[in-house]
């Protein structure tokens, strides 16, 4: 799917919610960075939890900005000991920890704004940069299942989550995503992801984690997974 035509399905049904999401994300922002949370660090392990020759990545995107993010929908980060780290990022650390897997932050080679509101317009305009990545995976052959995880951005799947999966040779892999959501749930991004890269198997079995429970969410994410990987990796 062309760029342009992807900005375009996520400015429709962003705006039709920003009015009412941005102040209430603010007031959801100040109630998530009062919280706390016990942080791991991810494995560095490449063996996965399936054995054998395959080998599984967990690839996110997560980027926190101050106390608000997941750019409309509200919060997007966690804080402890006065640092914040993304939602998305907790999600990652405890499924990488899982499944002893390798993970990828998905990162811009140059900075979002600091400014929530720069990034909805910088997002939502047809002049947008087309930010390239810090990196690409290296050895991305070498893995045959992706974990991919990320916020909902503008009602759809970030920028930057497109621009890796353009970047990199999925076919024949299977892909597995999982969403910290503001209340829209997985949104259609499955549908687009299966549309970006059809020469993958996208699962259907997603997970969304709202992000007013992923402080207490480890063992719905662990259960999550222990389903996934009961079928073969959701295939």
């Amino acid at each position: 799917m062309k760029k342009s035509a992807r900005l375009l399905i996520g400015i429709a049904s962003i705006f039709a919610l920003a009015a009412c999401s941005t102040d209430n994300g603010s007031n959801q922002a100040e109630n998530e960075a009062d919280s706390t949370s016990e942080f791991g660090t991810a494995s560095d392990s490449t063996e996965s939890i399936n054995g054998g020759s395959e080998r599984t990545l967990v690839a996110y995107f997560s980027y926190p900005v101050g106390t608000d993010l997941d750019v409309v929908s509200g919060a997007s980060v966690l804080q402890n000991d006065g640092e914040y780290l993304g939602l998305v990022e907790q999600a990652s650390i405890w499924i990488s920890e899982e499944l002893e897997a390798d993970s990828f932050l998905i990162e811009p080679a140059e900075a979002y704004p600091d400014d929530v509101r720069q990034i909805i317009d910088e997002v939502s305009s047809n002049d947008a940069p087309d930010r390239e990545l810090t990196r690409l995976v290296e050895n991305f052959d070498n893995y045959d299942t992706i974990y991919l995880g990320y916020p909902i951005w503008m009602g759809t799947l970030p920028p930057l989550v497109q621009k890796f999966l353009e970047s990199h040779d999925f076919t024949g892999k299977t892909v597995i995503p999982y969403t910290v959501h503001g209340g829209s749930d997985l949104a259609n991004t499955v549908r687009t992801i299966q549309e970006e890269i059809p020469e993958a198997t996208v699962v259907n079995d997603a997970l969304s984690v709202s992000r007013n429970d992923i402080e207490n969410s480890q063992q719905e994410i662990l259960d999550w997974l222990a389903e996934i990987t009961a079928k073969g990796g959701g295939v």
